[in-house]
């Protein structure tokens, strides 16, 4: 399958159960390696809050979405708090979280 830069920006982010993160503005690469390796999300075009979304986070890119694991969020977090927060996939039964950039 095959994307263009523009349709590629404008994709909604989601989690496996539904959650909207926001929606793709950026990309940040990797010039050497030809690589990504950030997607840059906001919640909407006004919203400054910018989140950050690891290659290793993403379950499954599609021509209308992306979906992230849902250990991505933090488990009893709000609906707010959940778009703030960012994990590591679980490897091996763990999961570490980290609080991305805004």
């Amino acid at each position: 399958m095959f994307i263009n830069l523009q349709k590629f920006l404008k994709l909604p982010v989601y989690t496996e159960s539904g959650v909207k993160i926001g929606q793709v503005f950026d990309i940040k690469f990797e010039i050497e390696s030809h690589t990504i390796v950030a997607y840059h999300v906001r919640q909407s075009f006004l919203s400054r809050s910018t989140h950050i979304i690891k290659p290793v986070h993403v379950k499954e890119i599609t021509a209308k979405r992306i979906v992230v694991y849902d250990a991505v969020i933090k488990a009893g977090a709000t609906v707010s708090d959940k778009r703030k927060r960012v994990a590591e996939p679980e490897m091996a039964g763990n999961a570490t979280m980290r609080e991305i950039q805004h």
